[in-house]
């Protein structure tokens, strides 16, 4: 995944490796008449717990110096009340230096 991204350009910094973690899965069914199931299996994905890992305070930091940061409604409800609430606390001072919120 990591060479797939870098091919493309894109950097990879600031990705947390968890030994003891592998991403979500994520399956959609669609059924004859086109309904789709979705089933998730993201308890233990790793991106679940990049807020409570050894590298989030200086990822923190680095994230607070950037003019845009975009979460999406997945990345918001699969963290832990206390890590939303930790990162929507990086976030404010970030959408209000931009004159922009689009949070809460």
């Amino acid at each position: 995944m990591m060479d797939a991204w870098q091919a493309e350009n894109v950097n990879t910094d600031l990705i947390q490796r968890m030994s003891d973690r592998m991403p979500g899965l994520y399956y959609i069914e669609t059924d004859d008449t086109g309904e789709r199931t979705f089933y998730y299996w993201r308890n233990e994905a790793a991106a679940k717990f990049w807020l409570e890992s050894a590298q989030s305070a200086a990822i923190c930091e680095q994230l607070a110096n950037f003019d845009y940061l975009y979460l999406s409604g997945i990345s918001l409800a699969i963290l832990s009340p206390s890590s939303r609430e930790k990162l929507l606390a990086l976030a404010e001072p970030v959408s209000r230096q931009r004159g922009e919120s689009y949070l809460r």
